[in-house]
């Protein structure tokens, strides 16, 4: 890197000397412009973005195809600089659209927006871009570290021209050394083009650039407001000139002073246009808190009441500073600072509509906080730790910069107790807010965020140190993308944590905060209720769901698309709902007859004519969903929810896929038919009861009931699903599905098989086996591994048979016999294929015989193995045929009616919607 001094000592005459050195060295050169020390770099860089583009006939050294302007003084990140570039250069909508795509999967991760790097796929279009035309690229930079710019998409070897310098959001004069510190930094510059120190400038040159520097300063940062000076006394002034100065006044601010003769009564009462009252370490006249100071200054929007000093002597007077305001119904008042206010005591709340910033550090003697439906409040911060260092006197709404928060060690929820008194904090209704800091609250017991805009809720750096925190509302708070609980190596959940509400859906969908959220008079240390459109929330449930494994846990947790059908009653199952759960998730008498008739996205063959013909007896016609009483540890899937299919196909992430392996009992999933799988090919450890209508597969090969726990499956309309469980992986796993209580199949047209089964000769706790329109069914069961044969697999609880509709099932146990000597009730029809029933082989004496209604013809090729096999015709009751078998159908076609019971259903729906 080689060093050019600039000899020029004003704005004009430094850019024609740096277009000079750019004729000179024109092609691929990175130039460092350093201004004067730093001052008037930016100005310098700026009035050339504004020249060179309306220069006419510039020299041909100077001609660029492109000139990019990028101003990012005030840093964030990488990712924001290269939107920044893609923006001036107008890529495409689809190219744009991966900003908004990452930004939002970093959300979903916790990360926030000044850690993210920039985007290869999107470099990759601006590197193809610019490597059309000669291109000039001019850019400040507001952070501490040279950029590398080829990571952002600028080419590294090209026909350009890189001017770029380091920027700060105040006028800056630096030191000598300032050029040594610099050079230390740069590692790709070509030139650092350096000028004179300001102080070896005239006192004109040096006035001229000040003003040059604070415009483009104004030009970058600006204010809104008009700030008017109060300086030395002026007591000696009439009356009638402070009455004609007060009423002028818009902003006061006072600083570690003891005159606050400005503050009096009289004085107040004459300032009915101030806008701003910043005051800091100044003692606190005793009449305000006696007086309704709001009423005097209707127009004020901003004020600070910063480490107020006390009169000691009139305690009691001087306690509730800052409570009138609190109280007011003011429609101005913007903001509101009372930090390091020790003598705010006691509860508060704020009628004061308008307020749009409120911070509380270090108000230690403040007791609940209850803020709700503030639609303005967009930034609340209470810091039990102390005020800031530095005062934050702005007219953006922003929380105070961390570097100028105090330090302190965490809390010890185990020792003393700190003096922050405060237990409860309702910011619930707040709609705009999405800026909150809390820290130092040890006494902190429920915190509710309901409706809020909060993306990301981060225990790490906005929610710290506070270890009595029980209860956590966050409902309706439609943009909320993660909770992130503690570092990535230790995500650790406050200990004391028992309640965690949280609902993202839309405002249409969403049901109001239960009067009780005792599940079932139960007792557990955790209870999460959840519901959100999208599955990488579950990332944010992982951990305190982890963590509490140990314990008695409860957690129900919906994932459903904005437009899903709602298929439970209400948002979140409360416990009136739960009684009678078993009810509702089995459906009506109705709904059963209609699901009798009704196969995925059409009309059961013939369906229309039984029904025409006459009665079907009662114990064919209804299919009875399994018995999905719903766990306590629960999850729904409902719709084409967002991110649904990657985050359940990784159970090596702690998201949705793993939280369905460990620890959960049921899962209901419905409405879903574009993913091909949720259940992935992973070992199930927790899983009970397993709802699954409308996919194409449930559990893929190598999917293993590791644990033995799942207990109930209800599975319909699966489309393309060949089996329910898959062969390989698990033969010699003697626990896989050996607790299954209830198969309940429907509606599966290409199903071959339903369950593999392991080596274990036996399901020992089946008790139902309900299937019905499975087409292509040839086996209900069959080994893992063809090596493994068994003469017989035994059923010993099994007491129903349910087989409608099936007329390629041949055995229900593939190439062996069936014993269950339990059986009470076998019903089948249209199973024309099937050969063999089970044989009764240990039945108890006395036992009642087995009901059996079937088909006079399938009965009739039926093989038995004989009594002494207990397989014989004799052990069952006399068959019962169907009354109407091989009666006289109905005259015309049955097509005809097939089309007429379409359209009156298409109609039905129609009109419905």
């Amino acid at each position: 890197m080689r060093e050019v001094h600039l000899a020029k000592t004003d704005i004009g005459g430094a850019r024609e000397e740096i277009f000079n050195l750019i004729e000179r060295d024109h092609n691929n050169i990175n130039i460092y412009f350093d201004g004067w020390t730093s001052f008037g770099a930016v100005a310098v860089l700026r009035s050339i973005a504004q020249v060179l583009p309306s220069m006419k006939d510039p020299p041909p050294k100077l001609c660029f195809g492109r000139i990019i302007y990028i101003d990012c003084s005030s840093w964030t990140s990488k990712r924001v600089m290269q939107k920044v570039i893609a923006q001036q250069l107008i890529l495409e909508n689809e190219i744009m659209a991966i900003f908004d795509e990452q930004d939002e999967e970093n959300d979903f991760n916790g990360l926030d927006l000044g850690s993210t790097d920039a985007i290869r796929s999107v470099a990759a279009v601006i590197d193809n871009t610019l490597r059309a035309s000669r291109f000039m690229m001019i850019f400040i930079n507001g952070s501490d570290e040279e950029v590398v710019l080829g990571t952002l998409g600028i080419p590294e070897y090209s026909d350009c021209v890189i001017l770029w310098t380091f920027s700060a959001s105040l006028v800056t004069m630096n030191t000598f050394e300032h050029h040594d510190e610099i050079k230390k930094k740069l590692r790709y510059a070509d030139v650092f083009l350096w000028s004179f120190h300001p102080m070896c400038l005239a006192r004109s040159e040096f006035i001229a650039l000040f003003q040059e520097e604070a415009s483009s300063i104004v030009a970058r940062y600006p204010y809104d407001n008009t700030v008017m000076e109060l300086e030395g006394r002026v007591d000696s002034a009439s009356t009638s000139m402070w009455a004609l100065f007060l009423n002028s006044v818009r902003v006061i601010d006072l600083y570690y002073t003891v005159w606050v003769e400005i503050l009096s009564e009289e004085k107040i009462k004459l300032m009915a246009n101030l806008m701003e009252l910043d005051i800091e370490g100044v003692k606190w006249p005793r009449w305000i808190s006696n007086h309704l100071i709001h009423k005097m200054l209707p127009n004020l929007q901003r004020l600070r009441i910063i480490k107020p000093m006390y009169d000691e002597a009139a305690e009691t007077e001087t306690s509730n500073i800052g409570e009138s305001f609190l109280l007011t119904d003011s429609t101005s008042l913007e903001i509101l600072d009372l930090s390091g206010s020790t003598r705010v005591t006691g509860s508060i709340s704020s009628k004061a509509s308008h307020l749009q910033e409120i911070t509380l550090d270090g108000c230690e003697g403040l007791g609940d906080v209850m803020l709700p439906n503030n639609s303005w409040l967009r930034s609340f911060s209470f810091d039990g730790c102390g005020p800031s260092e530095a005062s934050h006197w702005a007219s953006t709404i922003e929380l105070p910069p961390p570097m100028s928060r105090p330090n302190q060690a965490p809390i010890d929820a185990n020792k003393k107790k700190g003096v922050v008194k405060t237990s409860i904090i309702s910011l619930q209704g707040c709609g705009r807010l999405d800026k909150l800091f809390l820290r130092g609250l040890p006494n902190l017991v429920e915190l509710d965020l309901s409706g809020c805009a909060i993306k990301v809720l981060d225990f790490r750096s906005t929610v710290v140190d506070v270890p009595m925190l029980k209860r956590l509302f966050m409902i309706g708070c439609e943009r909320l993308c993660a909770i992130k609980w503690g570092s990535d190596d230790d995500e650790k959940v406050p200990q004391k944590l028992q309640m965690i509400y949280v609902d993202t859906l839309p405002r249409s969908r969403r049901v109001s905060r239960p009067p009780s959220l005792d599940v079932e008079q139960k007792s557990f240390q955790l209870q999460i209720n959840a519901s959100t459109t999208d599955a990488r929330f579950a990332r944010s449930l992982f951990a305190p769901i982890d963590q509490a494994y140990s314990s008695t846990y409860y957690f129900n947790i919906r994932i459903i698309s904005s437009a899903a059908c709602r298929i439970t009653t209400g948002a979140i199952l409360q416990p009136a709902a739960r009684a009678s759960n078993k009810t509702m998730m089995a459906g009506s008498s109705s709904d059963q007859q209609r699901q009798h008739y009704c196969l995925a996205g059409g009309v059961l063959m013939y369906g229309d004519v039984f029904t025409k013909v006459g009665d079907i007896p009662a114990m064919t016609q209804a299919f009875p969903q399994a018995p999905m009483e719903q766990s306590d540890r629960h999850i729904e899937i409902g719709g084409e929810s967002r991110s649904l299919q990657r985050e359940a196909e990784d159970p090596d992430a702690n998201n949705l896929a793993s939280l369905m392996r460990f620890y959960t009992e049921s899962v209901h999933v419905h409405d879903v038919s574009t993913c091909s799988n949720i259940m992935s090919s992973m070992h199930w450890y927790s899983l009970r009861l397993c709802r699954i209508p409308r996919l194409q597969a449930i559990f893929p090969p190598g999917a293993l009931d590791h644990a033995g726990r799942l207990e109930i499956m209800g599975d319909s309309d699966l489309l393309m699903a060949r089996c329910v469980w898959s062969k390989g992986g698990f033969s010699y796993n003697l626990d896989h599905l050996k607790s299954l209580r209830h198969l309940h199949l429907r509606c599966c047209p290409s199903l071959h098989l339903a369950l593999a089964m392991c080596r274990r000769p036996s399901l020992p706790h089946l008790e139902t086996l309900y299937i019905i329109h499975c087409g292509n069914l040839r086996h209900v069961f069959v080994p893992d591994d063809e090596k493994i044969q068994h003469s017989s697999i035994e059923f010993p609880k099994l007491m129903t048979i349910h087989l409608h509709d099936l007329p390629a099932l041949q055995q229900i146990c593939e190439g062996t016999k069936m014993m269950a000597p339990a059986l009470e009730t076998i019903n089948i029809r249209g199973c024309w294929s099937l050969r063999s029933l089970p044989a009764l082989l240990g039945r108890k004496p006395g036992m009642k015989k087995p009901a059996v209604e079937v088909e006079k013809d399938v009965w009739d090729v039926l093989q038995w193995d004989g009594v002494d096999a207990s397989h014989h015709p004799s052990l069952y009751e006399a068959p019962v045929h169907s009354r109407f078998y091989k009666r006289c159908m109905l005259r015309r076609t049955v097509l005809r009616y097939a089309h007429i019971h379409i359209h009156a259903l298409v109609l039905h729906q129609v009109v419905s919607s």
